[in-house]
């Protein structure tokens, strides 16, 4: 089993992540080394497509803002400026957008403002902070909204 399965199966049970499991998560990538290595930039049409209408699942690879190193969160927009997510176990909402190749979402209250670029790999997709070096988030496309947010 491969160890995305493996770690969504552990956060649909909102299980402890084995550390086994753990262990074989990579280590958060400098956004210079994805680009060395060949990963590349996903255009912000294709991004918005990714994120449109699906489920997208958002495996963090650091501990960052709450989320724990292994956690698992799910995101889901209907629409081009709502987002819903699971956050703790608590479905939320905010609103999301595009700028250039960045995607970006707030809180409705404003707080929070956070924009990624989106990086293709051979082995993996992943969420990079658009000012910073670091790829914090690791996702997953799965299509449609798979657990009715």
């Amino acid at each position: 089993m491969c160890i995305v399965s493996m770690l969504l199966t552990a956060v649909h049970g909102q299980q402890e992540i084995d550390p086994r499991v753990l262990a074989k998560l990579p280590v958060a990538p400098k956004k210079s080394a994805v680009i060395a290595a060949g990963g590349f930039l996903v255009p912000g049409d294709q991004v918005k497509k990714m994120f449109l209408g699906n489920s997208v699942y958002h495996i963090w690879l650091v501990t960052w803002r709450g989320n724990e190193r292994g956690g698992v969160g799910l995101v889901f927009s209907p629409d081009e400026r709502h987002r819903r997510f699971v956050d703790k176990g608590r479905k939320r909402e905010n609103l999301w957008w595009m700028e250039g190749d960045a995607i970006c979402n707030e809180m409705p209250d404003g707080a929070n403002r956070v924009c990624a670029l989106i990086y293709e790999t051979k082995d993996s997709t992943l969420s990079c902070n658009r000012q910073e070096d670091i790829c914090r988030v690791m996702i997953r496309v799965v299509p449609g909204n798979v657990e009715n947010l």
